[in-house]
């Protein structure tokens, strides 16, 4: 990874199966229709982990979670 991609952070369940949707392109109210949430929750859901992570942008939460995910292979996980 360059300097530039996140570093690895800390994904609820939750926040992981809703970052997986971002990834895939999905708007936040299509990411509710898909989990049978509000529009309201998803958006929660992404400005804490927002908050907590230090991250600005959607784009931002995909590659930490990307990230995420290569080193959960890397360990066999």
């Amino acid at each position: 990874m360059n300097g530039r991609t996140p570093k690895p952070r800390h994904f609820t369940n939750r926040e992981q199966e809703i970052v997986a949707l971002v990834a895939e392109g999905n708007s936040n109210k299509e990411i509710a229709r898909v989990l049978g949430l509000s529009v309201k929750t998803v958006s929660c859901h992404l400005s804490r982990l927002f908050v907590r992570n230090g991250i600005h942008t959607r784009t931002q939460a995909v590659l930490s979670w990307l990230a995420l995910q290569e080193d959960l292979e890397n360990q066999g996980l």
